[in-house]
């Protein structure tokens, strides 16, 4: 009989940065504010939520990797999180009830008897082998908590920071017209043209960084393929996540580090400290990438067991 091999987790931490832009757009905006841009009160730097980050690597891997197996995602549209819940106490112990019917799940979860005490990591080792997004930024599995089994969660390896600017940003309103109306009252008021107005960047060059846990790794089967597959998720996501607001948007540098070890041979802010980005001395406002240097580490600048790759 042939000798199956297990996927190994990754046995090593990894620290990352990416640097990208945008003109004339709008990279995130916020719906408490009229959909404008968002930026840091205090210093008008531009500002993209981690969440929106992940939103648009969850959405380049179920593009690209639609039904495969272990790579279906958890935070998507079509079903809800519950009966995504359900599916793991339906694949391993046989449920048969309805999603949303917590007393049947409630007491099937009771009748399990002695099964029940390792239902709990049966189930998340279950969701993580089933969602890249779960093994990969963790999960809460809030209907487990209604069925008698505490609130089941996940501590994904990968964690994304928050982008920010580089410099401060000046956001634009900009007026547009459409030569359609939607309905005759819209026309009798106003006539054939209908006024609208966006938000957009002049420029931005924005910055996050992201880190990958060693430890949270293996508890979740994150692996070597996974991380391949992230890389490629944050060179390309603009291409496959782009719109109206984001046509401009683009990846300019990915650096990745990686350590030698589990802990790592610097903390993370000193590792993601080395890459860093500044205007040229002669551009006092900065309105292409072109305006810019990425300043990396020299050769020799590195601590043993540290390397370093660029991406982009």
């Amino acid at each position: 009989m042939a000798k199956v091999t297990e996927t190994k987790y990754l046995d090593h931490r990894v620290d990352g940065v990416c640097y990208f832009d945008i003109s004339m757009g709008n990279p995130n905006g916020d719906p408490d504010n009229d959909d404008m841009p968002r930026t840091v009160p205090t210093t008008n730097q531009g500002f993209v939520t981690d969440v929106a980050i992940k939103r648009k690597l969850r959405d380049y891997v179920a593009t690209t990797r639609e039904g495969e197996p272990g790579l279906d995602i958890y935070i998507s549209g079509g079903r809800t999180l519950n009966s995504r819940d359900i599916d793991p106490l339906r694949k391993l112990y046989g449920f048969e009830g309805d999603d949303e019917d917590f007393d049947a799940v409630r007491r099937f979860v009771d009748s399990l008897g002695e099964k029940k005490k390792g239902a709990g990591k049966a189930l998340t080792d279950c969701m993580c082998r089933t969602y890249f997004d779960v093994r990969t930024f963790g999960a809460v599995m809030t209907a487990y908590s209604k069925a008698s089994l505490g609130n089941l969660s996940v501590r994904g390896p990968v964690q994304i920071t928050n982008a920010v600017s580089v410099d401060p940003v000046v956001p634009m309103q900009v007026t547009v017209t459409r030569c359609a109306v939607a309905t005759e009252k819209e026309r009798e008021n106003q006539g054939d043209q209908t006024m609208g107005s966006k938000w957009v960047v002049p420029y931005g060059l924005y910055r996050f960084d992201f880190h990958i846990s060693s430890y949270a790794a293996e508890k979740t089967g994150f692996s070597e393929d996974d991380l391949a597959l992230l890389l490629e998720a944050l060179t390309y996501w603009p291409e496959l996540t782009s719109s109206a607001s984001r046509q401009t948007l683009a990846v300019r540098r990915l650096v990745v580090f990686e350590h030698g070890g589990r802990l790592g041979a610097l903390p993370q802010a000193q590792t993601v400290a080395k890459v860093s980005a500044r205007k040229l001395p002669d551009v006092e406002v900065a309105s292409s990438f072109s305006d810019y240097e990425v300043v990396l580490p020299e050769p020799g600048e590195l601590p043993e067991g540290l390397t370093m790759r660029e991406l982009v």
